[in-house]
């Protein structure tokens, strides 16, 4: 369902209990109620899709792509060659937050995210910011250090690097497995 088209649908207050979802999203729709409509119409020139200054940084709207880990990276923690495309397909946001990369080797916690501490790894997020600003968009990275939520399996049997020895509940996947 497009972003602008998400906005524009009226949504009923008693059976959406003021949550704001479309109503084919929503299984409790009956469309024998009549709508209350959103107070907000997401016109073409509504607040949403005005530009704003962030810092130094002029945006041309107010959409950000918040940041998902893909796990799509290959051998190396080295983004995937899809990554150019997947980003410079989004460039229309107002700004991209990328998905985490690791800033160091000690802080990797996950199975194929990509990192941004070798060279190589530089190297590959240069073509995926140069595909992003080719297109026009704009793109900030998210930088992380999984800490203890990582695993020995990760850094050849040693403990992870983190705040606390207190280990975290749940499991993790590992290339070893879990």
């Amino acid at each position: 369902i497009p972003l602008r088209r998400f906005f524009q649908i009226s949504v009923s207050r008693r059976r959406q209990k003021g949550r704001f979802l479309p109503p084919e999203l929503s299984r409790s729709y009956a469309p024998d109620r009549r709508p209350v409509c959103l107070k907000t119409v997401m016109e073409p020139r509504s607040l949403l899709f005005t530009s704003h200054v962030l810092g130094s940084l002029a945006l041309p709207n107010r959409l950000v792509m918040a940041p998902m880990t893909r796990n799509r990276a290959v051998g190396g923690n080295v983004p995937h060659s899809a990554a150019p495309l997947y980003y410079s397909q989004r460039a229309s946001a107002g700004l991209i937050v990328s998905e985490g990369s690791q800033v160091s080797p000690q802080g990797t916690g996950y199975i194929r995210t990509p990192g941004l501490h070798s060279a190589e790894q530089v190297e590959t997020w240069r073509t995926v910011t140069d595909a992003v600003h080719g297109a026009g968009g704009r793109i900030f990275a998210q930088l992380w250090h999984t800490g203890r939520v990582s695993h020995p399996d990760f850094h050849g049997g040693e403990l992870p690097v983190a705040p606390s020895a207190i280990a975290p509940e749940g499991e993790i996947t590992t290339p070893l497995g879990r």
